[in-house]
């Protein structure tokens, strides 16, 4: 196209010059030369007016084609995105969609059977919210492409949602031989990772759905395939395949969603509190808040029923929220009693960590209740040392207010220990795991001792959790692990009954001192 417009231009330069020319010649014509110039530039411009109409009419027409390329160029990529997803280069719902609608049709004419497997990234959301969505991103591209490693040109891979992948198998109807491939692809995906230095683990959780008489719509062989995967990340499972009494268990949990959306209005969230205890003197040292959920129709439900459903929906941050400002009242009235030197615990969620008016609503609650600082200890878990700038920077904006950070469940995690030297941090809370197979896993004992020490060598404060029996007590107490918190001391108590606990501190003395 360029060249074409050169070469017009130059045609019209040379018909000019030959113009002129043709002027030059007849000029002798004429009587006097001003009138002989009047005239050659009159007749120039109307030759100029002529050639830049020309030239207008051409950059027109160029613009016109530039116009079009780029049309072309914009169709061409809705037509792509209509059945793919931009991200991954995977194909997306909508081709998936397609696929079954005409494998539905294909169904009245052949038997021949089609499967979903559909799967999810457990935790994947931690991932996003501690690396940021570039490092998220990265990481969707490359589980996209271990997932892509077992499609082929009848195996289709589509990108659902944010984190979750779904297979069309069409001719698949065997079910062991379906479990078997759905196994291969949970272990291809727990395959680490390694970014920013970091080693990750990313597992998944899959559910499957073979189509029978009874579905009548894709969608219905969708929702079955997803379900199941809900079903198996629920009950840590790998792999989970579609069982009509599913349906039963979705609908009670939308019902529990529901109501729990309306828990906090309702007054139904309580805090029972476990007591730590110094090893040595069996002194009251601290309390952890936990929280309950006393359902109007289903009575106590504990947290493992309905935290991952809070923190699902995002209900965990005003639920969050909640337990700090209750948690710090209750704590106040102890003050007022007399109790001065109690430490209160409280556990944050990733997402409460990452909220953006963490730090605000911590420093509001200290300043309504009046309690100390530093009587208030915040728990986090190995798994949000993710983002570690990020991290750093909320837990020194808390420190600021003179709140202690401990690390809960310490040792169970997948993250680097480089965190301990940069996290402004006061104490680990050994994972009550280690603690319960003390006696039935020799390796825990080497884990827990050297968990110990190393804390000490840091100058971190410890505490075991879940200690049951005075065996673990016995075990603990030469390495000189401080605190113990576990059911051999006390379960957790509502606030009553933890306040006569206080007063008979001296009946724990009796029993842990040395």
């Amino acid at each position: 196209m360029f060249r074409k417009t050169k070469h017009r231009t130059t045609i019209f330069i040379l018909i000019g010059l030959l113009l002129t020319l043709v002027f030059l010649h007849i000029m002798p014509v004429f009587d006097s030369f001003s009138l002989s110039v009047r005239f050659i530039l009159e007749f120039g411009v109307v030759i100029i007016a002529i050639l830049v109409a020309f030239l207008k009419q051409n950059e027109t027409q160029i613009a016109l084609n530039e116009s079009e390329i780029k049309l072309e160029a914009v169709v061409e990529k809705v037509n792509y995105l209509a059945y793919h997803d931009e991200l991954t280069g995977s194909f997306n719902r909508n081709y998936l969609l397609k696929c079954l609608e005409e494998n539905m049709k294909k169904r009245e004419i052949t038997s021949e059977s089609y499967a979903l497997v559909s799967v999810n990234l457990n935790r994947f959301k931690n991932v996003n919210d501690s690396l940021g969505n570039e490092m998220g991103d990265l990481f969707l591209k490359t589980i996209a492409e271990r997932l892509k490693e077992f499609s082929n040109n009848n195996v289709i891979l589509a990108r659902m949602v944010a984190d979750e992948f779904m297979f069309f198998m069409p001719g698949k109807e065997n079910l062991e031989e379906l479990i078997h491939t759905a196994n291969k692809i949970h272990k291809r995906i727990e395959e680490p990772m390694i970014a920013k230095g970091f080693k990750f683990h990313i597992t998944s959780s899959m559910g499957i759905s073979i189509f029978n008489e009874n579905i009548e719509e894709t969608n219905q062989l969708i929702k079955q395939a997803q379900l199941a995967m809900h079903e198996a990340k629920k009950n840590g499972q790998a792999v989970l395949v579609y069982h009509p009494d599913m349906n039963k268990e979705l609908l009670e949990n939308l019902f529990l969603e529901n109501d729990l959306r309306q828990a906090l209005d309702r007054k139904e969230l309580i805090l029972h509190y476990q007591p730590q205890v110094n090893i040595e003197t069996g002194e009251i040292i601290g309390v952890e808040a936990l929280i309950r959920w006393n359902h109007h129709k289903k009575g106590m439900i504990q947290p493992g029923k309905f935290i991952p459903l809070a923190e699902e929906t995002g209900l965990i941050i005003p639920i969050g929220n909640w337990v700090i400002i209750e948690a710090c009242s209750q704590l106040k009235k102890w003050n007022e009693m007399g109790i001065t030197n109690l430490r209160l615990s409280v556990n944050l969620s990733l997402r409460q960590l990452y909220q953006e008016d963490l730090v605000e609503t911590v420093a509001r609650t200290l300043q309504l209740t009046k309690i100390k600082p530093e009587h208030l200890e915040l728990e986090i878990t190995e798994s949000m040392a993710g983002n570690t700038e990020r991290v750093i920077s909320i837990l020194q904006s808390l420190k600021k207010l003179g709140v202690r950070i401990s690390v809960d469940d310490f040792g169970t995690g997948y993250s680097s220990l480089s965190y301990l030297y940069s996290f402004p941090i006061d104490q680990l809370k050994i994972d009550r795991s280690f603690i319960t197979n003390l006696f039935t896993e020799e390796n825990n004992k080497v884990i827990v001792s050297t968990i110990i020490s190393m804390g000490q060598n840091l100058g971190l404060e410890l505490i075991a959790e879940g200690v049951e029996t005075s065996e673990q007590i016995e075990f603990l107490r030469p390495y000189k692990c401080v605190g113990v918190q576990g059911f051999l001391i006390s379960r957790p108590l509502p606030a009553e009954e933890f306040q006569e606990l206080l007063t008979e501190k001296t009946t724990l003395l009796e029993r842990y001192s040395s």
